[in-house]
């Protein structure tokens, strides 16, 4: 599976790039996401997987990351970014507008070549889901709010 361009952005509005996957990211820097290797290890055990495997140990860890402020981010390929957080706050939603500005130019070694490529935002914890296009998100037009019933697993 080819993997699009992804990113986090931090508690405090920081974009960092991902290079390959985003437990990979949290795995080699977990100091930064404010968890251990232990904690990451004993998710991994618990549930019978390999460290890094994308399965149930990853999308439990992802879970809790998103849950402390943090905010993912994945383009799939000619489809649309998908943004996930644990709940949708006015702050969040200021950080991928700053994103989105910033990626249209360039950011991180990849640009956004597309202004009208879709971006749906998710909270996972809240269900909220907004929907708007990169560069409408960029300009500050407008933002699709809705509702969901089921929460999901990051990247799911």
């Amino acid at each position: 599976m080819t993997r699009g361009p992804g990113f986090f952005i931090s508690p405090r509005g920081e974009i960092i790039p991902v290079e390959t996957s985003h437990i990979r990211t949290v795995i080699k820097t977990p100091d930064l996401f404010g968890v251990s290797i232990g904690y990451i290890k004993s998710k991994y055990t618990k549930l019978g997987e390999k460290t890094g495997l994308e399965g149930k140990a990853r999308d439990e860890i992802l879970r809790g990351v998103l849950r402390n402020g943090w905010i993912r981010l994945r383009r799939h390929t000619n489809r649309y970014w998908s943004v996930q957080t644990g709940t949708v706050t006015e702050e969040r939603i200021g950080f991928v507008r700053r994103w989105a500005r910033e990626i249209l130019t360039g950011i991180c070694g990849y640009r956004e070549d597309d202004p009208y490529m879709v971006v749906k935002m998710e909270g996972l914890e809240d269900g909220l889901v907004l929907e708007s296009t990169v560069e409408e998100l960029a300009f500050g037009i407008r933002i699709a709010i809705s509702h969901i019933k089921t929460k999901r697993s990051p990247g799911g």
